[in-house]
């Protein structure tokens, strides 16, 4: 039950399915104390070895105190909690902190932190001294504390294991390097671990939206913070301080028609200025100074240090007196291959690129059937439109009369060509409908709709409207207009 992840509820009704009786709740909690010692000793065998792995694969000086060789070992650090917080609290009474060996991605330490226990809970209601029992509670602190205090203790205790760490890659969240380097004597170098790093621009770039919404829209969030420009100068500069620091300031100017500081190797208008195609381009002034400074944050001081370098069961069976069989064996071995095949493939350049394909052709479906069912979920939609005709969706193009023809008897002099044609405030993908506009045999539709947005110059001089002072105007004259969901009902009426 502990090796595949199931409780006493779930094994009884695998086995009721099985017509065989199953396991009582207390006989349950028998069992489980019985096995959790052997399996908490036995669990620090494997990380033990992982450790030793480790070492051998980790660069070696001599220590100055006793004269023994000692392995440089670099780790990668961070902590989970049961209780995901909110942002705004966090209040889990348990964490795990997990740390992981740079060179074999095995995990060399770990560590947990508990606030509660149950036998504790009870007693302390009643107002009675609690009974002797196996306490879980190790915690008295805040649940934000648990992730510096196990870092510091996990380094002490690889330390004492003829190693010494020199490096280690986390978020930067925590005070967990603060506790570190008051408890660890010899300096210990910090890296940013790239995945936090991307989060943290992606989020500053939202942020940075609710100012710019017209400017900064969803597509060049994407392409700022995808392979295109962020992570680019990430990946391709690996722990090449200068030409990463480069890629990055060239970032900004890239996105406004700037090429100077551009690179080759990642600019399409460098190669060939004549087909260049830019996939985003952006004019705002204030928009320009805002990424130049956060970008500004990543590439000054030492920041561009830390991130450049884009950082069995079969023992327990023994131990408790069983003997497992050649199943369980070769069970465990095919589960050690298939983890091996997988994080190879994870890490191949094919695969990175597929994903990308992936989530790109997902987002492009999204968009599409969003469109077509309009806003279906909004925050106060029902309180701001109380009388608006729900529609489902968009219906899906009308098949021409010639394709018609083929399958149906249909005469085409007794049906109806209705011709439209849309004016937009411009040709981007976030763009308003402004005007539609509709033509039939014996009738004709028109009608303005108010935008949300600046109408572009271009776009003016092509279609002749504008906003004077909130007014939608055609030639200077001003128009009857509407917002948008009542245009589009008329529409269809």
């Amino acid at each position: 039950m502990y090796d595949t992840g199931l409780g006493p509820a779930e094994v009884n009704r695998y086995l009721a399915n099985l017509n065989i009786n199953g396991m009582s709740q207390s006989a349950f909690k028998k069992r489980e104390k019985e096995v959790y010692e052997p399996i908490r000793k036995v669990a620090q065998n494997p990380l033990d070895t992982s450790l030793e792995e480790e070492k051998s694969k980790s660069p070696v000086i001599e220590d100055s105190e006793n004269g023994e060789d000692v392995s440089l070992v670099t780790v990668k650090y961070d902590m989970g909690w049961q209780k995901r917080g909110s942002g705004r609290k966090y209040d889990s009474k348990s964490g795990v902190g997990t740390m992981i060996g740079d060179q074999t991605g095995k995990v060399v330490g770990r560590g947990i932190r508990s606030s509660d226990c149950r036998a504790c809970t009870f007693w302390e209601a009643k107002n009675v001294e609690p009974q002797e029992h196996k306490c879980t509670r190790n915690w008295f602190g805040s649940a934000k504390g648990m992730e510096p205090d196990v870092g510091a203790r996990l380094i002490e205790d690889i330390e004492t294991k003829n190693c010494q760490v020199s490096t280690v890659i986390m978020d930067d969240d925590t005070t967990t390097m603060a506790r570190i380097r008051r408890t660890v004597q010899h300096p210990i170098q910090k890296l940013s671990d790239t995945n936090h790093i991307k989060s943290q621009f992606n989020n500053k770039l939202w942020n940075l939206k609710n100012t710019f919404k017209n400017d900064l829209t969803k597509p060049a969030i994407t392409h700022l913070n995808t392979s295109r420009c962020f992570s680019c100068a990430l990946y391709s500069n690996k722990n090449d301080q200068e030409s990463m620091g480069n890629d990055l300031q060239a970032i900004v100017p890239h996105l406004y028609k700037e090429h100077d500081l551009c690179n080759q190797k990642w600019c399409s208008y460098k190669r060939n200025p004549n087909k260049y195609k830019p996939t985003v381009s952006l004019n705002s002034l204030p928009l320009r100074q805002k990424l130049a400074e956060i970008i500004g944050e990543y590439t000054s001081g030492d920041n561009i240090k830390k991130i450049s370098p884009c950082a069995s069961t079969k023992e327990v069976y023994e131990e408790c007196g069983l003997s497992p069989g050649k199943i369980t064996e070769k069970s465990s071995e095919k589960l050690t291959d298939k983890r091996k095949y997988q994080n190879d493939y994870k890490n191949s350049a094919v695969n990175k690129r597929r994903k990308l394909f992936r989530k790109q052709i997902i987002k492009e479906k999204e968009t599409v059937v969003e469109i077509k069912e309009g806003d279906t979920y909004k925050k106060s939609i029902d309180l701001e439109h109380p009388t608006l005709i729900d529609i489902d969706f968009i219906s899906d193009p009308v098949t021409t009369p010639n394709t018609l023809l083929d399958t149906f008897d249909v005469k085409i002099d007794n049906m109806s060509v209705v011709y439209f044609d849309l004016e937009t405030t411009s040709l981007a993908n976030d763009c308003d409908i402004i005007q539609i506009s509709a033509i039939e045999k014996s009738s004709e539709f028109n009608q303005y709709i108010t935008p949300s947005q600046c109408i572009s110059r271009q776009a003016s001089s092509v279609t002749g409207l504008s906003v004077w002072n909130n007014i939608l105007v055609h030639y200077g004259q001003r128009v009857d207009q509407c917002i948008s969901q009542k245009a589009f009902q008329n529409f269809i009426c």
